[in-house]
């Protein structure tokens, strides 16, 4: 049925989607990169924006008919990953190139209703995937409520519940205040640069532990985070 407020998709210029998906995250550069490397797919680097400290104010990639955009998050803005449904030829191994990348797989490839099989992963950038893929003839599973996995519904619960942000690492003055002295890290070492949360590596998102360094919890802390607080502390 056509809307009389959305312009009908054949009249959206350059083939595009009437609606498109928008995040914002720490290092857009870097999830430019993933979703290219992960689904195969080129960056528009026609429209790509940059500013003139690097960050990156626009960044564009179609997936089939939809543009994902990303940008770097700026000063005083809050981070807006998404939660993004897409469909592949096969959910095991995108979630295998997924995994090679750094992602976490949230959710192994899963029989669901309409004849699809459905996985999800979580990516370094808070994003969580949703991965569909046709299954002809495959029969619709149980319904928990008469006895069948809820496992769907159960491994997205866990991990949205293990991205509840802690307390962030804050700069003052040059200086990272913990909660029994301050630390000699200026504003431009990586770890003063930290205030995102996710998952550290190995095993399910909300099974793993947080993480402690300068008196401030780092709950729920991702890959990169873990990487970046390891190689500090080698440094000390």
């Amino acid at each position: 049925m056509n809307s009389e407020i959305l312009l009908p998709q054949p009249s959206v210029p350059a083939g595009g989607a009437v609606l498109n998906p928008f995040v914002i995250v720490d290092d857009a550069a870097g999830l430019v990169g993933f979703v290219s490397s992960v689904f195969g797919v080129a960056e528009n680097a026609e429209v790509r924006t940059q500013m003139p400290d690097g960050k990156l104010i626009h960044a564009q990639l179609r997936l089939g008919g939809v543009d994902l955009m990303i940008a770097d998050r700026l000063e005083g803005w809050p981070l807006r990953p998404g939660l993004l449904q897409v469909w592949v030829r096969d959910v095991a191994s995108v979630l295998q190139r997924a995994s090679a990348a750094g992602a976490t797989t949230v959710t192994e490839p899963t029989p669901f209703y309409g004849e699809v099989t459905l996985g999800s992963m979580l990516d370094d950038w808070q994003n969580i995937w949703w991965l569909w893929a046709p299954a002809p003839g495959q029969p619709d599973p149980a319904p928990a409520w008469e006895g069948g996995s809820n496992v769907v519904f159960s491994t997205l619960d866990k991990t949205l519940k293990s991205l509840t942000p802690g307390t962030s690492l804050r700069t003052d003055l040059g200086r990272v205040h913990s909660s029994h002295a301050e630390s000699d890290v200026g504003p431009g070492h990586p770890v003063a640069q930290i205030d995102r949360f996710g998952s550290p590596s190995g095993g399910h998102p909300a099974d793993r532990p947080a993480i402690h360094s300068g008196g401030y919890l780092l709950a729920g802390a991702d890959q990169r985070l873990l990487r970046i607080v390891t190689r500090f502390q080698a440094r000390r």
